[in-house]
């Protein structure tokens, strides 16, 4: 799933739809056409019908499915509709029924309060609406891809412009208050099938030459492939090593160590423009909320191609007798691919499970085979702590790093 913003003036933004057998695209570009976007028919109707197409996992392989500002422009468009009967979300209480009913989980939302503002002082629900979709087909529906999502624009820009800082660094350093204020409320999806970037890069456009502000989703899905072709599919996409940003000249703000914290703690990722290595993407955080080892987006992305191998090799298995002898067949296949990602540090133990008592008579009248696979994934470094300790002229530095 492919979807990109030429320009930033979203008002006069249009819509294509085209799908092929191997692929779909969905792209917005002002000078196809005049007509402006409207949310249900241009947005919200047309993506479920590029979706629908792309249920069947044994008809079109998916890794990633990209945000690539669609949710931001969802948000932004100004003739639409809402779900609920078609009614114009213009009056306050048609607002505070559109709120009430499809986020209830924002707090005062069911009270008809906006919990957070914008310029346009609304609940930015369009854009939730869309990640939301994206992720559940994921999570849901597919059950072998990842989403890769924007952070909301407005906390970070101005149209064209960064937003304003206060000349005290130490109250917020680079990144911006309204990110650093309201960067909880932007963590809505709880979801280890999904990944979200809250920078924004300032990059060309190769077809007129000039610059605009990039959805991180796309430069984030270019690291995934590089991180893929150069790495492992489990590698952790970010860093120096992998998770170089090509063609940003900016980024919209530069967090500070305890900032890219606070970020961070709130389950999205961002980036840092270093003065010599470039834009870099830092934190492999995927959006789900309990600490758990799927909380990172190496080891959801090792679990799904762990996943995907055995269900191949699966397959090759269906209407064999079941029998001792070929579900041994079966753990001597797929136990390369788990030593592979052994190899490649990618799981540092499994153990597989294939035997007469967990396929005992009633599995086998079931005409099932049983199999149970426990995986321990490696994981990342991503805080290095160096202590140094300084010694007189006649210590034993080895004395020195046993205290």
């Amino acid at each position: 799933m492919f979807s990109s913003v030429g320009h930033d003036r979203l008002d006069k933004a249009k819509a294509t739809f085209s799908a092929g057998q191997k692929a779909v695209s969905l792209g917005f570009f002002s000078q196809e056409t005049a007509k402006h976007i409207d949310y249900v028919n241009s947005i919200a109707q047309p993506l479920s019908r590029i979706l629908d197409r792309l249920q069947d996992p044994n008809q079109i392989q998916l890794d990633l499915m990209v945000d690539a500002g669609l949710a931001n422009v969802a948000q932004f468009v100004s003739d639409y509709t809402a779900f609920h009967g078609g009614d114009r979300l213009e009056s306050p209480a048609v607002k505070r029924k559109y709120n009430s009913d499809m986020y209830p989980f924002i707090e005062g939302a069911d009270r008809g309060e906006t919990p957070w503002t914008y310029e346009r002082d609304e609940v930015p629900g369009r854009w939730y609406a869309v990640m939301k979709k994206l992720d559940d087909f994921c999570k849901n529906v597919r059950k072998d891809c990842m989403f890769i999502a924007d952070g909301f624009r407005p906390f970070v820009l101005s149209g064209n412009e960064k937003l304003a800082r206060p000349t005290n660094v130490h109250v917020c350093g680079t990144a911006t208050p309204r990110l650093l204020s309201n960067i909880r409320k932007m963590t809505v999806l709880d979801s280890s099938y999904s990944a979200g970037y809250s920078n924004w890069f300032y990059c060309p456009d190769y077809r007129t030459g000039e610059y605009f502000w990039c959805p991180p989703s796309i430069k984030a899905a270019g690291v995934y492939t590089y991180n893929d072709a150069y790495g492992h599919i489990w590698s952790a996409p970010a860093g120096m090593t992998r998770g170089v940003v090509s063609g940003a000249a900016d980024v919209a703000f530069n967090p500070y160590r305890d900032e890219a914290g606070e970020i961070y703690k709130q389950a999205w990722n961002y980036a840092v423009s270093y003065p010599l290595e470039g834009v870099v993407l830092e934190g492999q955080k995927t959006m789900q909320l309990q600490q758990t080892a799927l909380d990172r987006v190496n080891v959801r992305r090792l679990m799904l191609y762990l996943e995907r191998m055995v269900v191949d090799v699966a397959r090759r298995f269906l209407y064999e007798g079941n029998t001792a002898y070929n579900r041994q067949r079966f753990v001597d296949q797929i136990t390369p691919i788990f030593d592979d990602a052994v190899q490649g540090d990618g799981v540092l133990r499994y153990a597989i499970r294939c035997d007469d008592e967990l396929n005992d008579d009633q599995a086998v009248d079931n005409h099932e085979m049983r199999c149970v696979i426990g995986v321990v994934p490696v994981k990342t470094m991503e805080w290095i702590v160096c202590n140094f300790v300084v010694g007189s002229q006649s210590a034993d530095v080895h004395e020195l790093v046993q205290r």
